[in-house]
């Protein structure tokens, strides 16, 4: 784990396409930043 080594994590998750919108919301419930790859 990198907690305690770094001050500020930033956990994130990026993919192309989720095949239920639960995947993005658990993953958002855990904490997460969702962000797909057409948004870069």
């Amino acid at each position: 784990r990198l907690e305690g080594i770094f001050e500020d994590i930033f956990p994130l998750l990026i993919t192309h396409m989720t095949t239920s919108s639960d995947v993005e919301a658990y993953a958002r419930e855990q904490g997460l930043a969702v962000y797909y790859s057409y948004d870069f």
